[in-house]
């Protein structure tokens, strides 16, 4: 392949705030994003892409080598395709990259990548509402989505009738994912397994998937906010701005967690890791790790991945 298409877009609630906010709190949430972007590809590079080299035997004759950081390009976009605010940003990152012991280029080893989609996924989640918290001194409360999803984690005093509102393009999901459901139950008279309901949902978001359309941002800005008056009943601006706080919280340093604390989410991280899969590695303990620490505010990005990793380790 060419390169790899690596998608981060922010939890609903996020870009259901930065829809209705005014330009400067809108540049505050964006400005987030791009530096949880930009910490999530930092350690992109440093875990997770390698190059091979050597012979392709039968016996796996095949060393993975460290490459000097990656070459990425990004493209912001600013809705769903069904016109709702879905501020996401596409950072497609070359395939080609140069191996630090002999400097050759080479290509990216692809099986570690898609290995650690989610876990990434679940870092970047993470990072940002760190930033948030910091930044603006938003709160997070997890909501349920559903029996066959993990909960999300969205911000306080975003309601679900706000999100239900601008979630047009999950909704037309989740009625066809449910079509395909009671269809295969007819068929097979069995619910299908979490992995099948993945797979029709995947199959149910291609289905449905309209075709684009291209609009400016204060046309779709202006939209929203009209559509957003009659459900606050206020200004939906000012509205925004008594979301946050206005003053952020430091939050923990990695020393600050105790070793116990550790190995008991480590615990914790096995026993729901192990309920999903009959196997599992590296990266599926990741993703799980970050989203048992999803409600920890830390002060630093790299704080965070200190302890996710020291709970990987124990887990």
């Amino acid at each position: 392949v060419s390169g790899f298409d690596l998608t981060f877009s922010v939890p609903k609630s996020v870009s259901v705030l930065w829809g209705l906010a005014d330009a400067a709190l809108q540049t505050q949430l964006v400005e987030a994003h791009h530096d949880a972007v930009a910490e999530v590809l930092a350690f992109f590079e440093r875990e997770i892409a390698v190059t091979r080299a050597g012979a392709n035997a039968r016996n796996g004759a095949v060393a993975q080598h460290e490459v000097a950081g990656v070459a990425a390009t990004a493209y912001d976009h600013w809705d769903s395709r069904c016109g709702d605010p879905q501020l996401h940003t596409h950072v497609v990152v070359s395939n080609k990259v140069r191996t630090v012991y002999d400097q050759k280029w080479r290509s990216l080893d692809s099986i570690p990548i898609h290995r650690s989609v989610v876990a990434i996924s679940e870092h970047y989640n993470a990072v940002l509402a760190d930033l948030l918290t910091r930044r603006l001194g938003v709160a997070w409360d997890r909501r349920d989505r559903g029996a066959d999803r993990n909960q999300a984690l969205e911000i306080t005093g975003v309601s679900e009738d706000l999100i239900s509102e601008f979630s047009s393009r999950s909704r037309d999901v989740d009625i066809e994912t449910d079509r395909l459901i009671e269809r295969y139950v007819a068929e097979h008279r069995r619910r299908p397994s979490p992995k099948t309901i993945i797979e029709l949902r995947a199959t149910a978001t291609i289905s449905t998937r309209p075709e684009k359309e291209l609009h400016s941002l204060a046309e779709l800005t202006t939209g929203w906010r009209d559509r957003a008056r009659g459900l606050l009943h206020a200004d939906p601006t000012g509205w925004a701005h008594s979301v946050i706080a206005h003053t952020g919280s430091a939050g923990l340093r990695a020393e600050d967690v105790p070793l116990d604390v550790v190995a008991e989410v480590g615990r914790q991280v096995v026993a729901v890791v192990g309920e999903k899969r009959s196997t599992w590695r590296h990266w599926n303990l990741w993703a799980e790790a970050s989203r048992q620490t999803m409600e920890w505010r830390f002060a630093t990005p790299r704080d965070r991945e200190a302890v996710v990793g020291l709970i990987v380790d124990a887990a």
